[in-house]
């Protein structure tokens, strides 16, 4: 699978869930084969969502790996979801 970011600068942490959830439940109404999946035979994403407030020192990788954290708990819990 290909892993993506998506940057929401200045976004309020429940309007970028809605957004999220949307992104997911799209891509699921959409049927897209995949014939090689385990588990389903559809196209699914798996959305790892972190929000931070950046304070003085802190580097972004922080909020990278936040997200890749839950990213690898929405694929532990069966893939196809949305974790924050």
């Amino acid at each position: 699978g290909e892993e993506f970011c998506i940057v929401l600068p200045r976004t309020r942490l429940k309007d970028s869930i809605k957004l999220i959830q949307s992104i997911e439940g799209i891509v699921r109404e959409l049927k897209i084969p995949h014939l090689s999946a385990i588990g389903s035979n559809i196209v699914t994403v798996s959305i790892g969502l972190a929000s931070l407030v950046p304070q003085i020192m802190q580097s972004a990788k922080e909020l990278i790996k936040l997200a890749d954290q839950q990213l690898y708990c929405a694929k532990d819990q069966g893939r196809g979801r949305v974790v924050y």
